[in-house]
């Protein structure tokens, strides 16, 4: 098997990887392949260590192969924005701002990534590499969770590639996220494909990195498991909770009435369903939360309308909107108790979409490239600065 691997081109086995990582997290119901589909790319590194002269220049290429191939997939999402004739772009514009965004932000997400494999490119130099190659595992797996963690960091980061995200289809894998969270995952996901890449090459070794590799996938899988099946406690009331998608296409052109109208037919099909608490999404009214609307035979604003609709129906609703903040907006999650009691702007986004709800370098951008400030929608649109918590209501 070896000798078939030889053969290939170490960048080629790289960008397999990269895509068909990509496809599990576009794809959860086959997340579970996420456990082998990095064997590709641990098979190039280990090849790259063997042949030498891997230098930062041909490393950082590796990187940004491997991640661009994982982001065009990941981010293919982009795609489905077209048309933006809902921000007065033609079609001509539309395609070339999201062909722009597709690949622009895989590439931006890439330039950065890339440098994971440039520090790789260095441990393989060092003596604890040549005595022990089996740490490539951990220490690249340890790359990967500190390269996610970095993309939470200024505008340009966005974290919509994280491995962890393949393994929500499979909640008896994804239990361990709970106490450890989901880097945790990538860690270990990472650290299992290169060491069955490593047990693949190297015959005197095979058994003790297949023996570690099924070491570390029995451990996630072991606590996963005592953690979904443990039991509640006796004296522990459970809780039946609706997420609400409403899934109204942007070309409707709906009312601000119009959407308020299909989450309350939602809500209340939520609630003779025995809901208690229910989520309706981000944006749920791309409006401010004091815009009024049509309700009932009058008028009311959202908040008012939301309000009453909680107190009618007897559940506690956390509806997003837009709420003032210093004359700016935050992309805000609001409550709306059973009782009529409201908690206004309970959390504000702390992490805006560039492009969408802010425009990064501003007078640069509008400079170079207006198309791209004529579709920042919410450009008033201000961070939050910390996470919340609050009451449910129930």
């Amino acid at each position: 098997m070896k000798r078939l691997f030889d053969k290939i081109n170490p960048r080629i086995l790289m960008s397999i990887s990269g895509l068909l990582l990509g496809t599990t997290l576009v794809f959860s119901e086959i997340g579970i392949l996420a456990y082998l589909f990095l064997i590709p790319l641990g098979l190039a590194i280990f090849k790259r260590a063997e042949d030498g002269g891997y230098n930062t220049k041909r490393a950082y290429i590796d990187g940004f192969v491997f991640y661009m191939s994982l982001d065009i997939v990941a981010f293919h999402w982009i795609l489905y924005f077209y048309p933006l004739d809902f921000v007065g772009l033609s079609n001509f514009e539309s395609l070339t701002v999201i062909l722009l965004g597709w690949v622009g932000l895989s590439m931006l997400q890439s330039a950065f990534s890339a440098f994971v494999f440039v520090i790789i490119s260095r441990f393989i130099r060092t003596k604890i590499y040549k005595k022990f190659p089996m740490f490539l595992a951990p220490f690249t797996a340890a790359l990967f969770v500190i390269n996610e963690w970095s993309q939470t960091f200024t505008w340009a980061g966005v974290p919509w590639a994280r491995i962890a995200i393949s393994q929500t289809s499979m909640p008896i894998l994804i239990q361990t996220a709970s106490l450890l969270g989901s880097y945790f995952l990538t860690f270990i996901i990472v650290a299992f494909n290169i060491l069955v890449a490593y047990a693949i090459l190297n015959n005197d070794k095979r058994r003790m990195a297949a023996a570690l590799a099924l070491a570390v996938f029995i451990f996630n899988f072991a606590v996963s498991a005592v953690l979904y099946i443990i039991p509640s406690h006796d004296n522990e009331r459970s809780v039946c909770v609706a997420t609400v998608q409403g899934n109204i296409d942007t070309k409707a052109r709906k009312t601000m009435s119009e959407v308020f109208e299909i989450y309350e037919a939602l809500a209340r099909d939520a609630v003779s369903n025995g809901a208690e608490l229910i989520i309706f999404p981000e944006g749920t009214f791309p409006s401010d939360i004091d815009s009024v609307i049509k309700y009932g035979i009058g008028y009311k604003k959202i908040k008012d309308a939301l309000s009453d609709l909680a107190t009618n129906i007897g559940a506690t609703i956390v509806a997003g909107s837009f709420v003032d903040f210093e004359n700016r907006d935050h992309n805000s999650m609001s409550v709306f108790y059973p009782d009529g009691s409201t908690f206004i702007d309970a959390y504000a986004k702390r992490n805006p979409v560039p492009f969408g709800e802010f425009l990064p370098m501003e007078k640069l951008v509008s400079m170079v490239a207006p198309v791209l400030a004529e579709i920042n929608m919410f450009s008033a649109v201000v961070a939050g600065d910390v996470s919340s918590v609050f009451d449910s209501g129930v």
